[in-house]
């Protein structure tokens, strides 16, 4: 099933029934998915890491929180588990991370 506003994908990669294009035409306007940043990752186990990027879809900044599988060609690939935000709740999402360090804490 196409994504609304895709004209047509191209380079793409399916996986578990999952299209993750490496570039994409949205009418009209081409985007790559090389204008993403990755900003950290670190490992949830052996075979996950997770990983925080800045994207840019449609000119504009998002932040995403995303968790990465070992595939079996040994590479990470980007799984359907995550979250993508705008970067205004960014200083929501700080004051969550605070309130979880302190219940930890507790």
């Amino acid at each position: 099933m196409p994504l609304p506003g895709v004209v047509k994908f191209v380079d793409k990669t399916v996986e578990n029934g999952f299209c993750w294009p490496h570039e994409i035409i949205l009418k009209g306007v081409k985007h790559s998915m090389a204008e993403n940043r990755l900003i950290h990752a670190f490992p949830k186990n052996a075979l996950e890491e997770i990983r925080v990027s800045l994207n840019v879809f449609r000119g504009k900044e998002y932040i995403d929180i995303r968790i990465f599988y070992k595939g079996d060609d040994g590479e990470f690939h980007p799984s359907k588990k995550g979250v993508t935000l705008s970067p205004d709740l960014l200083p929501d999402l700080q004051e969550a991370v605070k309130k979880l360090e302190e219940a930890l804490e507790a």
